[in-house]
């Protein structure tokens, strides 16, 4: 192979690696407590909720961190792979509430994914987001519900509202 050829080759190769998908750190919120409390029961909606929970306990910012550098990437292969609608929103479109539960005996974190387009303009200036609790129902591919295991650092069980399932990590 001439040297135009290996320069070909590299780029090809570096040009089909996946981009890191990016979350907005502003867009993520650590939910209370009490908050966190909504996600604490068999079935959400139309979605299966996380458990059983054993406990509720607070994600600190190098968790989230961490989360949010998987989340992304995982987050983005399950829209893609996903059949549930023809027309798909990019994993950075989404609003994140997070809750600490125990299950099993390992810490995950619940992740509550809401779309950009989901948030009204009074809800995103106000930030009630980041406050309350947000589960609906229905809504597709523009809600989801996701865990990170914090012991191995991997997002697993992303779904999105109204059953379609995406990879488990």
């Amino acid at each position: 192979m001439g040297s135009a050829g290996i320069i070909i080759a590299i780029v090809v190769a570096i040009g089909s690696q996946a981009q890191p998908v990016l979350l907005k750190p502003e867009w993520g919120a650590v939910l209370s407590e009490e908050q966190a409390k909504v996600f604490w029961k068999p079935r959400l909606c139309n979605r299966p909720a996380p458990g059983p929970i054993q406990e509720i306990w607070i994600p600190d910012v190098a968790t989230i961190r961490r989360l949010e550098a998987a989340l992304g990437p995982a987050l983005q292969e399950a829209i893609d792979e996903s059949n549930i609608a023809p027309e798909k929103p990019h994993a950075g479109d989404f609003y994140r509430q997070y809750a600490g539960f125990v299950v099993g005996g390992k810490r995950i974190v619940y992740i509550n994914g809401l779309h950009t387009t989901t948030i009204n303009q009074e809800e995103a200036r106000s930030l009630r987001w980041q406050r309350q609790a947000i589960s609906p129902c229905d809504g597709g591919m523009m809600f989801f519900g996701a865990e990170y295991v914090v012991e191995t650092g991997t997002v697993r069980n992303i779904v999105f509202n109204g059953g379609g399932r995406g990879q488990t990590r």
